[in-house]
């Protein structure tokens, strides 16, 4: 059986499945589709956010939404996220994902080693990522492998945050001018790349950040990807 054709959500993915031998008569890449009604920036999410953490408006907040595993790289995050620290005073960061808790003791070491313990909330498992975005200035992405088509990243641009993330799958391509791609490994150019941003006057921020947030609402929304869908299976009908 030959199916007729196979889909695959990033080109990682497809020279993933072609390297393992998959040859369909038709391979065809439709990215992942973001929901910007229910991703956007919110001024009321962001102060509410904030309001409930103790986290001051003028207060830098990076975060990074990962679970545990060795492909997200955390030990990678909180190198960075030290250095940070030395650079920039006053930056807090939150970690959401499973295993983002006090239960993970690998995690309680990591922040302990990087004297991170007063300037990381560990949120774990979040269902309201529409209610965290929103209150970031960065978002962080360190994964050192296995990334097709990171949805967090995407679901960050939505809501107009612009995001700092590791050269790993289709990243640079899902981010275009929405941050910056560095590379995985470099924690001091990763750590100076989110000062840089940071240090941009907040209207220059926001505008990195609106420009993700179009791109993703031109490429990638639900009805963008919906109808990409839909042609694919009228063209497959036409042609059988």
């Amino acid at each position: 059986f030959i199916p007729d054709a196979i889909i695959a959500n990033s080109v990682s993915g497809m020279d993933y499945h072609k390297k393992a031998g998959y040859y369909p008569r038709r391979f065809e890449i439709i990215p992942n589709g973001f929901e910007t009604e229910r991703f956007k920036p919110s001024d009321r999410v962001r102060a509410s956010f904030r309001k409930i953490n103790r986290i001051d408006e003028d207060v830098p907040l990076i975060g990074m939404v990962a679970r545990f595993d060795p492909m997200k790289d955390h030990a990678l995050f909180f190198e960075v996220a030290s250095m940070i620290s030395n650079l920039r005073k006053g930056v807090r960061f939150i970690l959401v994902g499973k295993g983002m808790d006090d239960n993970n003791p690998d995690i309680l070491k990591m922040m302990d080693k990087n004297h991170l313990t007063e300037k990381v909330l560990l949120m774990g498992i979040r269902s309201d990522l529409n209610h965290v975005y929103p209150a970031l200035d960065l978002l962080i992405s360190t994964s050192a492998f296995g990334e097709g088509f990171p949805n967090v990243i995407g679901e960050a641009m939505s809501c107009g945050v612009p995001v700092v993330a590791t050269d790993v799958g289709d990243s640079a391509y899902l981010l275009g001018n929405g941050g910056k791609i560095v590379p995985h490994g470099d924690a001091k150019e990763i750590a100076q790349t989110c000062v840089d941003l940071l240090s941009l006057p907040v209207d220059e921020r926001k505008r990195i950040g609106f420009s993700g947030r179009e791109r993703i609402k031109k490429h990638f929304s639900i009805d963008q990807v919906s109808r990409q869908y839909l042609d694919l299976f009228n063209n497959i009908s036409l042609e059988s």
